[in-house]
Order: structure tokens, then C-alpha cells, then sequence
């Protein structure tokens, strides 16, 4: 009998200890942090031409924070072509070397870096290389082609732009069978009507279906149609709906410039820069002065009785290049 008794206490107390040791809770299982998503950017060649160079560049949007660099090398030089957000996402820089032209039939490399909020290096693309076109041996002929009606003296043109030599707009205002026309487009043959209503200043695009006009107002061309982005006339109502508050009050326009449809400068007689970013308008530099807009990272030129030259910087900071008199 004492050893079945020694026996059952054994096993009951061995029980008692096993099922504490069950019930015991144990610490919660915290989950794993959260991946950070890093962002990638990738650079392709697009046009080439005589002095300059076309370079798509495509990113993610994960760090909006995030910067963008384009690099140009020669000879070992690096030069920076330009600078910009993430949020950008797909654009086509066009390197002309800030105006200057890049040099005639000469191999350039091209990188871009992406940097976080602290300026640390985060990805580098591959190199990639193009090169220009070289100098041809052509003698060219000029020929001259009257544009609207003969005796008409208020046709006038203020500004041209093109992709090749079969794809020109020109703006202005030019009388064609008693209407106005603000664009006409070169084909390659001839000179054709293709917007209605004078009083455009400034033609800039970035491909055949994607270019900008800028006068009165602005608009954009899409490859089909033109579309109004500071405002419109509706011809049923008779009502003025303004699309854009900056844009619209701060006409007229004299000059555009830019990398890309979201990253687009107006200049006007307003002495104001207004700055487009795809979406909405804002002024970032005002004077008293008129305004033309120009150059790789913009070159700001205030016209009128002082000639004041500035430079608007990668990180779109404003020096004073030539203060006029």
C-alpha cells in the first residue's frame, strides 16, 4: 500500500507541474517591421540630334522625398543635367549643354543617381552612351514661303519649334481667306492651318503629341487635338471658365520653356515665372519687369529699359548672372 501511495503522489504531482507548465504564458510574438520600399530609376536614349541629346528617365514613386540626378560624362567630367523629385516619374530631358549645343559628332555617357532626404546615394543606373550627329557636306538652298493673304499686314509670326523637318509649328496670328489662325504646321511641303484664333507668343514641346502654346492663354496639344489648361471661351454659353487661377491671371505670355509637361516654366509681360508642374500653376519669381524664359536649367532674361540676367539653379534657387542698368 506505500508504495502504491508513494506512486499516485508522484504521478499527481508530476501532473500538478505539467499542467502549470502549460498555462504559463509566454511573451507575444511582435510581428516583422515593415519593408522599406526602396525606388528604382532606369534612363533610356530617345532623339538624337546635330547638338543634342534626348534621355528618358523613369522612376517609382515609393519615397516622394526623393531626388533624382542626370549626369552627362565627357572626358572623364561629370555635369549635372538636371535635378528633380521622384514624383516626376517619366520624363524627357533634353541636353543641349544649357543652350550652348553639345559638340558635334562626339560620344557622351549618360547616369542618373537617386538620393534619399539626406543626400545619400541610393541607386545608380547602368551607363548609357549616345552621340551626336555629324556635320554634313549639303549645300543647302533657301526658299521663302508667304504665309496668309497677300496684302494682309497683320500676319505676323512670333515664335517656331519642331521635331524634324517634316513637323514645324509656328504661332502667331496669320490671316488665311479673311481667318485667323494663332498655329500653322509644316509638313514637309507646305505650310497648313491648325488652330484657329491669333494672339499666340510661344511654341515649346517635347515630341509630336505632346506640345505647349502660350499667348492669351495656354493650351496643349495631346497628337489630336488642343486642349485649353488656363482657361476657355464656352461658345453655347458665352461663359469664361477659367481652368487655372495662376495661369489665367497672368496673361499674356511671351516664352516656355522646360523638362517635361510636368516640369514647364512661363515667362510674360506680367514679370512673373509661372511654374507648371502637370497639374496646377505657381508663381515662383515676380518683378516688375517682362520676363523671357530659356536654357538647360533655365536661363530668366528681364527685358525692357534694365537688362537683368538670372540663373535658376538645379535645386530652383534664383542668382543674379548680370545686374542691368
Amino acid at each position: 500500500m506505500l508504495k502504491i501511495f508513494y506512486l499516485i503522489t508522484i504521478t499527481l504531482t508530476a501532473a500538478v507541474l505539467f499542467i502549470i507548465g502549460c498555462n504559463k504564458s509566454s511573451p507575444p510574438t511582435e510581428p516583422p517591421p515593415d519593408e522599406v520600399k526602396k525606388d528604382t530609376v532606369s534612363i533610356a536614349v530617345g532623339d538624337v540630334t546635330h547638338r543634342s541629346i534626348s534621355v528618358n528617365v523613369q522612376c517609382t514613386m515609393n519615397n516622394v522625398q526623393w531626388k533624382v540626378s542626370l549626369y552627362r560624362t565627357l572626358n572623364g567630367v561629370d555635369t549635372l543635367v538636371a535635378f528633380f523629385p521622384v514624383t516626376v516619374k517619366d520624363t524627357n530631358i533634353i541636353d543641349d549643354n544649357n543652350g550652348n549645343g553639345l559638340l558635334l559628332d562626339t560620344e557622351y555617357k549618360y547616369y542618373a543617381a537617386l538620393t534619399d532626404t539626406a543626400g545619400k546615394l541610393q541607386e545608380k543606373t547602368e551607363i548609357i552612351t549616345a552621340k551626336t550627329l555629324a556635320p554634313t557636306s549639303h549645300n543647302f538652298t533657301w526658299q521663302i514661303y508667304p504665309i496668309g493673304d497677300a496684302g494682309i499686314q497683320a500676319s505676323v509670326l512670333e515664335d517656331v519649334w519642331g521635331t524634324d523637318e517634316n513637323n514645324v509649328w509656328a504661332v502667331g496670328t496669320v490671316i488665311i481667306e479673311d481667318t485667323a489662325y494663332g498655329v500653322i504646321k509644316w509638313n514637309g511641303s507646305e505650310w497648313l492651318p491648325g488652330k484657329k484664333i491669333g494672339g499666340w507668343n510661344a511654341v515649346f514641346g517635347f515630341s509630336n503629341s505632346d506640345i505647349w502654346i502660350a499667348g492669351g492663354g495656354v493650351d496643349h496639344f495631346d497628337g489630336i487635338k488642343w486642349n485649353p489648361v488656363s482657361g476657355y471661351l464656352n461658345n453655347t454659353t458665352g461663359q469664361y471658365i477659367v481652368l487655372d487661377r495662376v495661369l489665367d491671371d497672368n496673361t499674356p505670355y511671351t516664352s516656355i520653356w522646360g523638362t517635361s509637361s510636368n516640369n514647364l516654366y512661363f515667362g510674360g509681360g506680367r514679370g512673373k515665372i509661372i511654374h507648371w508642374d502637370g497639374k496646377k500653376a505657381s508663381i515662383v519669381f515676380s518683378t516688375d519687369l517682362g520676363i523671357v524664359v530659356y536654357g538647360e536649367q533655365m536661363i530668366i532674361i528681364f527685358m525692357q529699359q534694365r537688362g537683368v540676367l538670372l540663373n535658376l539653379q538645379a535645386n530652383y534657387s534664383i542668382s543674379k548672372v548680370v545686374n542691368g542698368t
